[in-house]
């Protein structure tokens, strides 16, 4: 597990996204991530990659990888006294031109029951052979409008929540998952 936070604004975009059609006109730095998933604004939010092997008789589907490895995050939020849970849907049909993670919750975010706020985007990327997960959780307000970084964007709520509270708790639970 990696924890991280940006020391400037930066948005990635999902391995299969277009920039052409992602980032907004003002964006200064963008990267193409190898996990799915839609474009991230970072820069007032705690990044998370967790990375874990797997072995052939493992392989199930991601869901399987989902739930394993956001299940560290899910057990961090609820020893903070947050209720979360995997939340949200799969886009309707139809949808189509979404650019921002955090402007819906899809089936593996993680979202506060008690609000319904999407409090944690999640991006899988998984073989045979290994897994990762990369996470944001938004905890401060954006320095920047995000949608002059990504086209469509826009600002959403965050969590109110002490960046190192939420590290330890992390961390915390990451050593309970490797210890079960």
């Amino acid at each position: 597990m990696r924890l991280y936070d940006w020391d400037h604004t930066a948005v990635t975009l999902g391995q299969f996204q277009d920039p052409a059609i992602a980032v907004g006109p003002d964006c200064e730095d963008s990267a193409v991530r190898p996990t799915g998933g839609l474009a991230v604004l970072h820069g007032h939010d705690l990044t998370v990659a967790i990375a874990d092997s797997n072995h052939m008789s493992d392989f199930v589907s991601p869901k399987f990888f989902y739930k394993k490895l956001a299940g560290v995050l899910l057990r961090a939020f609820c020893d903070l006294g947050i209720k979360a849970e995997f939340g949200g849907q799969s886009a309707p049909s139809g949808v189509t031109g979404l650019q921002d993670c955090f402007l819906r919750a899809a089936k593996y975010d993680i979202v506060d029951l008690a609000s319904g706020t999407k409090i944690c985007g999640c991006a899988l990327n998984c073989s045979r052979n290994n897994s990762l997960l990369q996470c944001s959780i938004p905890i401060r307000e954006p320095l920047v409008d995000p949608a002059r970084w990504i086209l469509g964007g826009s600002r959403m709520p965050h969590l109110k929540i002490s960046q190192d509270a939420l590290i330890e708790r992390l961390e915390l639970s990451f050593l309970a998952n490797l210890q079960s």
